[in-house]
């Protein structure tokens, strides 16, 4: 039960600061038992509140998707910001060749290494890049080993550009029968490529060799591709990009992140995260019409889940959102439920990374009780 909401209006999106601070405060000690480091992936969230909690407890710094992201954040706050993707085109280009501070980020093509080095003529120091690795069907990335080995050469030979290490995402082919095989797969090729760009010399003016994976799924999978020991006494250190981790859910997270899945040691985490909607209808028999739906709730990994309703006096059991309209939910209900027109339910959302983006505003909940209003940045 929410107390001090009987006065706002619906629907609002809350977040629990007793189990986000948890959630924070367990990754974090699970990274530093590891000796891994974390940038968090802004992109979940964009709220400046939650981006400062997880530099608090000792992030190494801040992920981001895109320049504008990165534009967003850097106002919050100068820190390394890791961009994990390709910056292409003139103008995120020439932001990046400008930003002040320590800013990576990755390459997956020739034609984009010679652009960013045409960029950053001029520039004190050198542009920090990654390579990134994929696979066939994937999202980006160099598909071959040969390719990736090819593309570390074209860094080491321009004067603007500073190879760091590989990035990689091992999230896009956590799918299929037996996600944990194809995660190990993939990563098996991950480490294949920065031994092979490690004995082409690629990495000699590096002691440490930057390795970043890592998302909020299969983050505890990552982990063996820190430490590695490479030629000349180097190693790799990896940077973790979980962002979903801080919010959890109340649905894909909830079934799929290690401590779900029963890995031990893992991090056990507590959904940080509703909406709560009020009861707009109840047109007939069964059938419970909700004044939220897809402008207010995340819905690209399963529909919502109902936690609550009129603040736990009403049992949700048996109840389930059927679909989603623009702004409403169809929610099926047993016929003898004493739901009522009205009454506000609280909803648990999947995926956290498609839900505060519909948001200016959140209501940070703490012992239960409605403390103040947080804000969102997305661009």
């Amino acid at each position: 039960m929410i107390v001090g909401a009987e006065d706002l209006v619906c629907p609002y999106l809350v977040v629990d600061d007793d189990a986000l601070t948890h959630n924070i405060a367990a990754m974090a000690r699970w990274c530093g038992e590891r000796g891994v480091a974390i940038a968090p992936h802004a992109k979940t969230t964009m709220a400046p509140y939650v981006l400062r909690a997880q530099l608090a407890a000792g992030a190494w710094g801040l992920t981001v998707a895109t320049v504008a992201q990165a534009r967003a954040v850097r106002a919050l706050a100068d820190v390394p910001l890791m961009i994990a993707n390709q910056v292409v085109g003139a103008p995120e280009q020439t932001w990046l060749a400008g930003a002040p501070g320590e800013v990576l980020s990755w390459v997956d093509s020739v034609a984009q290494v010679d652009a960013l080095a045409a960029a950053a003529e001029g520039r004190a120091r050198p542009l920090d890049v990654l390579v990134e690795v994929g696979l066939s069907g994937g999202r980006a990335g160099t598909r071959r080993p040969d390719q990736a080995r090819a593309l570390a050469q074209s860094v080491l030979m321009s004067r603007h550009l500073r190879l760091r290490g590989i990035a990689a995402y091992e999230g896009s082919y956590g799918t299929g029968p037996d996600p944990l095989a194809s995660v190990d797969r993939f990563l098996d090729r991950v480490e294949d490529v920065i031994r092979r760009i490690d004995a082409d010399g690629a990495f000699a003016d590096e002691r440490q060799v930057l390795v970043t994976a890592g998302g909020s799924l299969y983050f505890d999978r990552c982990v063996r591709l820190h430490a590695l020991e490479l030629a000349g006494g180097r190693s790799t250190s990896l940077l973790l990009r979980s962002g979903c981790y801080a919010l959890h859910d109340d649905g894909l997270y909830a079934r799929t992140t290690p401590h779900a899945r029963g890995v031990p040691d893992a991090p056990p985490l507590r959904s940080a995260v509703a909406v709560v909607a009020r009861v707009q209808s109840r047109p007939e028999a069964g059938l419970v019409i909700l004044g939220a739906g897809r402008r207010d709730l995340a819905y690209d990994q399963d529909l919502p889940v109902l936690l609550s309703c009129r603040g736990g006096a009403v049992p949700v059991r048996g109840m389930s959102v059927d679909r989603l309209d623009d702004q409403h939910a169809y929610v099926r209900v047993p016929e003898e439920s004493a739901v009522a027109v009205g009454d506000t339910v609280e909803l648990g959302i999947s995926h956290p990374c498609s839900v505060l983006d519909r948001w200016r505003t959140f209501q940070l909940v703490r012992g239960g009780r409605i403390v103040r209003v947080e804000e969102t940045w997305f661009p």
